[in-house]
């Protein structure tokens, strides 16, 4: 898809998280979000002069429905359940967001950011990985049959790994 087109799909679907996103309707709408939120969140900091922390809540809370429908049909696109792999992370999230304004528990803090780093870390690789081919239990592929890479009829046997054992 090009960025108009994966715009346009994420914007329309922005509460439907049954079905399936491809990486480029994913990243396109990551890309375009991120700096639209930052620079919200800076604005109404330095216009209205709120707390940076009461800021970060009330754009995170803004922000859970509409990255929350394009991250889970993105892993839908995987083969994954999106929908609990996404509400795991998102807990995950929030905890880190509340422990991080709390400087008496240093200990949690260091332990929820290692495992919300090793999260994002798993989740960036599923997020650029190629969903599957074909159909698969959420839905028809998103990605077109001319842009699909080709499939291997030739191979007699599968390779003893495939590297997807998440």
């Amino acid at each position: 898809m090009r960025f108009k087109e994966s715009i346009t799909s994420s914007c329309n679907r922005l509460a439907d998280v049954k079905g399936r996103s491809s990486r480029s309707e994913f990243w396109f709408f990551v890309i375009l979000f991120i700096p639209i939120s930052g620079l919200s969140q800076y604005a109404i900091t330095e216009l209205f002069g709120f707390s940076e922390y009461a800021v970060a809540i009330v754009v995170t809370l803004i922000q859970f429905p509409l990255l929350f429908s394009i991250t889970v049909r993105r892993l839908n696109d995987r083969n994954k359940n999106g929908i609990l792999y996404t509400l795991f992370y998102d807990f995950i999230a929030f905890v880190f967001l509340i422990f991080s304004h709390e400087a008496v528990i240093i200990e949690y803090f260091m332990v929820i950011s290692f495992v919300y780093l090793l999260l994002f870390i798993f989740y960036l690789y599923q997020f650029c990985r190629r969903g599957t081919l074909g159909p698969n239990r959420y839905g028809e592929d998103p990605t077109p049959a001319q842009l699909a890479p080709p499939s291997n009829e030739l191979r007699v046997a599968p390779p003893p790994f495939d590297g997807d054992h998440f």
